[in-house]
């Protein structure tokens, strides 16, 4: 049951943290009879506060709840030194007034914009408080604390705010026509049929590079002009045009003496 328990509690502060805006660190409004039945039961509130929650708590009281519990005199003694360790909101109550009272205007006057959680034993306290959206209410059953459920007030704000979020705000109106037409150009862009493009020549990477003719200077071309006029003579005279040309020995150029 504990750990359902805490699903539901989780579930809850997601639900108000969305709608509502209610964050950590969480503001809990305490009134004296949750701190006198917390005392009877034994339960320590600043550490079950961050269990139930989910998140860093701070407990607080108003001047009105601390008049009242001192008021009580000595049925109400531990209470009040509790509730003197706890965080003091200044209220704007002229004079003291009770503590629904007090806690009814802190939270109703401004439509909770300070983003209160309510922590009281008082039914008709709590039964006031579930006609404003957006504010939980923590109760104590015996020692076990529990957070209630979203009111129908509470549900009825939360989709109201929904649908205002979905909807384009004032200043966003004068721009919808400028976007609706960028929108439909490229609407309009994207069904235009695409050209096929032709088949793609070959991969210059892959491909081989082709090789530069050397260019012959004036030098070589010489040469290869006299070889090729050589090579014509030699075949006009009938000989073997790759034949070499005979060398005249040194002892035929000589006149041969007679003896």
């Amino acid at each position: 049951m504990r750990i359902r328990r805490q699903k539901n509690y989780r579930r809850i502060m997601r639900f108000y943290r969305i709608a509502f805006d209610i964050q950590e660190t969480f503001h809990v409004l305490v009134d004296g009879t949750f701190i006198t039945h917390a005392l009877q039961h034994k339960v320590h509130v600043k550490q079950q506060l961050p269990k139930i929650l989910g998140g860093r708590s701070t407990p607080m009281v108003t001047g009105c709840t601390l008049a009242e519990l001192r008021k009580l005199g000595p049925r109400a003694l531990g209470a009040a030194i509790i509730a003197k360790g706890y965080y003091k909101i200044k209220c704007n109550c002229g004079e003291a007034v009770s503590a629904s009272e007090c806690i009814r205007e802190q939270v109703q006057h401004s439509g909770n914009q300070r983003r209160f959680i309510v922590a009281s034993q008082d039914l008709e306290l709590v039964k006031e408080l579930r006609k404003i959206p957006g504010v939980p209410v923590l109760r104590l059953h015996g020692p076990v604390p529990q957070l209630e459920e979203p009111s129908t007030e509470s549900r009825t704000a939360a989709e109201v705010g929904q649908d205002r979020k979905l909807k384009p705000s004032d200043w966003e109106k004068p721009r919808l026509p400028k976007l609706q037409a960028k929108e439909a150009a490229v609407v309009a862009e994207a069904a235009k049929p695409k050209k096929r493009k032709g088949p793609k020549g070959p991969n210059p990477l892959s491909c081989r590079k082709p090789k530069k003719k050397k260019q012959l200077d004036s030098r070589s071309r010489n040469f290869l002009g006299l070889r090729f006029l050589s090579l014509r003579v030699l075949k006009g005279s009938g000989r073997d045009e790759w034949a070499p040309e005979p060398k005249q020995r040194s002892w035929q150029s000589k006149p041969v003496q007679s003896q």
